[in-house]
C-alpha cells in the first residue's frame, strides 16, 4: 500500500467538511505574478516539507476543487513533502467578511502559508439592475480597498508567513438568463485586481492572477 507524505485537513473551525481548496496551485505557478506595479515575474515558491497552506475565501474557497487538486498534486509529484492544506473558505464572503474573521477563524489554523483571495463578491450582483454601473464599480471597489487595506496590517504583522494573493476565477456577464446577467461587473473585477496589484509589494507577497490569461 502506497504511503503518502502529505496530508489534507478540513478546516475544523467551519460547519462541515468541505473538501479541499482553490484550483491547481500549478495552474498557480505557471500564471503571471506581478509584485506591487513592478513588471516584475516571479513564479511562487513551491510548498516546503512542513508547511500549512491555508486558503481564505469564498464560496470558491469552501467548494474545496483546487485545494484538493493541489493536494493531490504534491501526493503525486513530491511524496517526500508532508503538507497540509487547509480550507478557510466560506460561501459569500468579501474581503470585509474576510477581515472580520481574521483572528478568530483563520489564524487559529497556524498558516507557514496564506492564500488570500476576493473580488467574485465584492464586485457585487443584482445592484447592476439597480443602478448605472459606473456608481455601483465605485461604491463596491471603495469598499473591497478599505477591507484590504486593513487586512494588509494583519498581512504585515506576520513576518514568518508567506503571502499569495489571488484574484479571483474569470466571470462571463454575457451568459445566462436576463436575470443573470450582471453587466459591468467584470469591469469591477478588473478593478480590484489592480488595487491588489498597487498595493501587494507592501506585504512581499505574490499576487496570482486567475481571471486572464
Amino acid at each position: 500500500m502506497a504511503h503518502w507524505n502529505c496530508k489534507w485537513v478540513a478546516n475544523p473551525i467551519k460547519h462541515g467538511v468541505y473538501l479541499n481548496n482553490m484550483r491547481t496551485i500549478f495552474l498557480l505557478a505557471g500564471i503571471l505574478t506581478v509584485l506591487g506595479g513592478q513588471a516584475q515575474v516571479k513564479a511562487p515558491a513551491p510548498f516546503a516539507n512542513g508547511d500549512r497552506v491555508v486558503f481564505a475565501g469564498n464560496s470558491i474557497t469552501e467548494a474545496g476543487f483546487y485545494g484538493m487538486y493541489i493536494w493531490q498534486y504534491y501526493q503525486l509529484h513530491f511524496p517526500e513533502k508532508r503538507i497540509t492544506v487547509l480550507n478557510g473558505g466560506i460561501g459569500g464572503d468579501v474581503a470585509g467578511q474576510i477581515l472580520n474573521r481574521f483572528e478568530l477563524d483563520i489564524m487559529p489554523l497556524k498558516p507557514t502559508v496564506l492564500v488570500l483571495t476576493f473580488g467574485m463578491n465584492d464586485s457585487r450582483y443584482f445592484e447592476y439592475f439597480n443602478k448605472p454601473q459606473e456608481e455601483v464599480r465605485k461604491e463596491a471597489v471603495a469598499t473591497s480597498f478599505k477591507s484590504y487595506q486593513q487586512l494588509e496590517k494583519k498581512l504585515k504583522a506576520l513576518p514568518g508567513v508567506r503571502k499569495i494573493l489571488m484574484t479571483s476565477s474569470p466571470f462571463d456577464e454575457t451568459r445566462g438568463g436576463s436575470n443573470n446577467k450582471f453587466t459591468g461587473k467584470f469591469k469591477t473585477m478588473q478593478a480590484i485586481a489592480a488595487f491588489q496589484k498597487k498595493l501587494l509589494k507592501k506585504t512581499n507577497g505574490v499576487l496570482l492572477i486567475c481571471w486572464s490569461p
